[in-house]
């Protein structure tokens, strides 16, 4: 192999290195803004208000390297649920994966959080369906939300 060549591969994987580099502070960067205590100030199903969503709480905190772990409160219900999320933030709009302990294929959603990092959009489809392309909750099985952070 000549040098030339060699020094292309090993040019090739510095800037792989460093893009994956690039990615995981992108990755913490969000998994750090999404920790904490936020409350659903608006919650949407299927383009109609959910008015039982409104005013949940939503915890959310580092779980493991690539997930968060994130709970659940709805104002009426006794019990909170547990649920874990991956994000992606490299993808346009980012993406949000949501999976219940019990459940195989997660609910695949879009988020966004907004620059004071006080606000946070979130679209989500129920488990087995296509990922949202927009913040919006007109189609079957959608639910979208914004929230505000404690």
């Amino acid at each position: 192999m000549t040098s030339k060549r060699l020094f292309a591969l090993a040019l090739v994987a510095l800037l792989f290195c460093l893009a994956a580099s690039s990615q995981a502070r992108q990755d913490n960067k969000d998994k750090d803004a999404l920790a904490g205590s936020w409350t659903v100030t608006k919650a949407e199903e299927n383009g109609k208000a959910v008015d039982e969503l409104a005013k949940a709480k939503v915890t959310l905190k580092g779980d493991t390297k690539d997930s968060l772990k994130m709970t659940v409160k709805l104002a009426m219900e006794k019990d909170a649920v547990d649920l874990t999320v991956t994000i992606d933030p490299g993808k346009t709009p980012k993406s949000i994966d949501v999976r219940q302990a019990d459940n195989k294929d997660p609910a695949q959603g879009i988020y966004e959080l907004g620059k004071d990092g006080k606000t946070l959009k979130l679209c989500v489809q129920d488990p087995g369906g296509k990922r949202p392309g927009e913040f919006k909750s007109a189609a079957k099985g959608v639910v979208y939300l914004e929230l505000t952070k404690d």
